[in-house]
């Protein structure tokens, strides 16, 4: 049975592109082509090629663990599957992106800053007219007396 996630927010979208420019990365430093990647992995070319632009919202992460395992292990004659390797080091790279300090993490927190000035700049902006509103107030009250 599949399972679907349903709408996906912005910031899923970011981190699904986060998460293709680090294989892109990877591959493109190990020196292989999307095809050699489709080869060693067992995706699709166009599976490759849609993860490495963000493009795969229904990215399984069975999926990305043999990407990662397909970029170590030597490819063999055609169709072989020697997954026998090391543990990937696509998963530190990855870590690093979205660890506390990663890129996605600052991109949130400066978002979040952003959209605290802005509340800020309006909270302000509500204060000061309600001071002139009150001023113009009690000098109507000061006509009138």
């Amino acid at each position: 049975m599949s399972h679907t996630m349903g709408g996906i927010d912005p910031w899923t979208h970011l981190a699904l592109a986060e998460i293709g420019e680090v294989v892109r990365y990877l591959r493109a430093q190990h020196g292989m082509s999307q095809r050699v990647m489709t080869e060693r992995s067992g995706l699709s070319q166009s599976s490759v090629s849609r993860l490495e632009n963000g493009l795969l919202p229904g990215l399984r992460l069975a999926w990305l663990a043999r990407v990662f395992v397909g970029l170590h292990r030597d490819s063999g004659p055609f169709g072989a599957r020697s997954w026998e390797v090391p543990s990937p080091a696509g998963w530190e790279l990855l870590i690093q992106r979205f660890a506390v300090s990663g890129h996605l993490a600052e991109r949130m927190r400066d978002a979040e800053l952003k959209r605290a000035e802005s509340i800020n700049r309006l909270m302000q902006l509500q204060a000061s007219r309600k001071a002139r509103w009150s001023a113009r107030e009690r000098e109507f009250a000061d006509k009138d007396h």
